[in-house]
């Protein structure tokens, strides 16, 4: 594979190298080396689905191997910009985070590319809550690095795009058109955002608005009738103002005079009328609604859906779909946006 960065074509190739820190079966490595002066070594792999950190010591079982998904690797490729091609991932563990890097001088010139002195490097950055405790570098002539491919691409599969001015990772809608051309979409995209007073902004019909047939309204007594433990609640005479009712995985929270701030499922059993439920994948949400919401939605970021303005009222109620670590519905909340 290649890339392109501003302007310049770079092939992909890994440097040759005389460290060797394995990977688990199936994984690819990504880069690796020996650390100076300690005896160990360090690698990254990866494949479709997840990346992979090991360290220890040199050709033994390593101490620490840390996972994240593909999607939710925090990878930063190569800027593009000057002599030294260089990338990073992160890996966390708990308090402590895990910078692994590796790079090298490109050569210029036809002299520069028949020299062997062609610079390589790379090195571990450790720090705790983000403060640094430590810099390890690596040996030079055992940096393998497998520049112009490997996590990049496998990120951009999955559906990413990289912005190098913010340094995220963002979803790429054209990665979902062939859904939206074969779906009836369940966005509705509106022309001014009359909160916000710019547009256009995507929003969600407010049928849509309900989890089996509960509808989101901000009265207690009509949504009581519809889940009999909160109408024996109600019953009783109980006050139930400032505070959260929860029944087999849907919580209601109420606010003030027990009226009803949000609804939210967090099991899978509470479904939308278009089929949206807790534990789905990303990829099925997005070919439900048709497309992606519009506006840059960050990796690991939820997809906010306000409802399409009917009046004043209305038009305060949404619909926020939150997503676990691995990229599947942990909760939707549907709330009157007050």
């Amino acid at each position: 594979m290649y890339r392109l960065f501003h302007g310049a074509l770079i092939l992909n190739f890994t440097l040759p190298t005389t460290a060797f820190a394995g990977c688990s079966a199936g994984l690819e490595l990504f880069n690796s080396c020996q650390i100076a002066d300690r005896n160990t070594e360090v690698s990254v792999c990866f494949d479709s689905e997840r990346v992979e950190y090991n360290y220890g010591p040199i050709g033994e079982t390593p101490e620490l191997t840390l996972t994240d998904t593909i999607i939710n690797a925090e990878y930063v490729p190569w800027s593009g910009v000057g002599k030294a091609i260089w990338e990073y991932t992160v890996f966390r563990n708990g308090e402590y985070a895990y910078e692994v890097g590796a790079g090298f001088d490109r050569p210029f010139s036809e002299d520069e590319q028949m020299s062997d002195e062609e610079r390589h490097f790379g090195w571990i950055s450790i720090t705790q809550n983000g403060s640094e405790l430590g810099r390890l570098e690596c040996i030079p002539d055992t940096v393998s690095y497998a520049f112009g491919a490997g996590i990049y691409d496998e990120k951009t599969t999955a559906g990413l795009m990289w912005d190098g001015i913010e340094e995220k990772w963002f979803w790429d809608p054209a990665h979902f058109e062939e859904a939206a051309r074969n779906t009836q979409p369940l966005l509705t995209r509106e022309a001014l955002d009359p909160e916000m007073l710019s547009g256009p902004f995507d929003c969600i019909p407010r049928s849509e608005i309900e989890f089996n047939g509960i509808p989101m309204l901000d009265e207690v007594e009509a949504v009581a009738q519809f889940v009999q433990p909160l109408q024996n609640r109600l019953d009783s005479g109980v006050s139930i103002g400032f505070e959260k009712f929860s029944h087999n995985g849907l919580v209601i929270t109420f606010v003030g005079d027990d009226d009803i701030l949000e609804i939210f499922a967090t099991t899978p059993d509470w479904v939308t009328p278009s089929g949206l439920h807790v534990g789905m994948s990303r990829a099925q949400v997005v070919s439900i609604l048709g497309r992606l919401p519009h506006g840059r939605t960050e990796a690991t970021g939820p997809f906010h859906l306000p409802v399409c303005v009917v009046d004043e009222a209305l038009g305060k109620r949404g619909m926020t779909i939150h997503f676990d670590k691995d990229q599947q519905v942990s909760l939707i909340d549907l709330h009157t946006g007050r």
